[in-house]
C-alpha cells in the first residue's frame, strides 16, 4: 500500500464526499416532506437533486477514467482491487463508502415511501372517481352508444 494517496484521487473522492453528504441531506429533506405529503417541497428537492446527482455523475466518470490509468485496466473489479492494494481503508475511502452506502439506504426508504402514497392516492380516487359502468343504450334513432353509467334524465328515451 503507498503512503502517499495521488492527489487528483483524493481530490475527485473529497468531491465526491461532498456531493454524498449534500444528497443525503436533500434526501433527508425529501423524506420529511413525503412525510407531509408538501408537493411544493417535493418538487424543489427534486430539481435540487438531480442537479447534485448529475455533479456525482460527472466527477463519478472523472474517478472511473482515474483508476482506469492507475490500475491499467477499465475493469471495475480491477478498479476496487487496486484501491484495497493503495489505498486500503483510509479515512477517506472508509468515509466515501460510508455516505454512498447511506445516500443508497436513504433513496430506497424514499422510493418506498413514493411508492405507498402512490398507492394511497389511486385508493383515494378510486373511491372517489368510481370505474365507469360501460353500458350500450339505445338513441331516440335505434342505434347504440356507450354510456359512462351514469344516466340522466334527458338520457332517457
Amino acid at each position: 500500500m503507498s503512503d502517499v494517496l495521488d492527489p487528483q484521487l483524493a481530490h475527485l473522492l473529497n468531491q465526491q464526499i461532498s456531493g454524498l453528504s449534500l444528497l443525503i441531506e436533500q434526501l433527508n429533506s425529501e423524506k420529511q416532506a413525503l412525510a407531509s405529503r408538501d408537493g411544493n417541497a417535493i418538487e424543489s428537492i427534486n430539481q435540487q437533486k438531480q442537479e447534485t446527482v448529475s455533479e456525482l455523475q460527472v466527477t463519478s466518470k472523472a474517478l472511473t477514467d482515474l483508476l482506469s490509468k492507475l490500475s491499467g485496466s477499465t475493469d471495475i473489479a480491477t478498479h476496487k482491487e487496486w484501491l484495497l492494494a493503495n489505498i486500503g481503508e483510509t479515512a477517506l475511502w472508509g468515509k466515501w463508502n460510508s455516505l454512498a452506502a447511506e445516500s443508497k439506504k436513504l433513496n430506497e426508504q424514499n422510493g418506498k415511501l413514493i411508492d405507498a402514497s402512490l398507492r394511497f392516492q389511486e385508493k383515494q380516487l378510486n373511491i372517489l372517481l368510481p370505474q365507469a359502468n360501460i353500458t350500450k343504450l339505445y338513441t331516440a334513432s335505434g342505434t347504440t352508444e356507450e354510456n359512462s353509467g351514469l344516466i340522466r334524465n334527458r338520457d332517457i328515451v
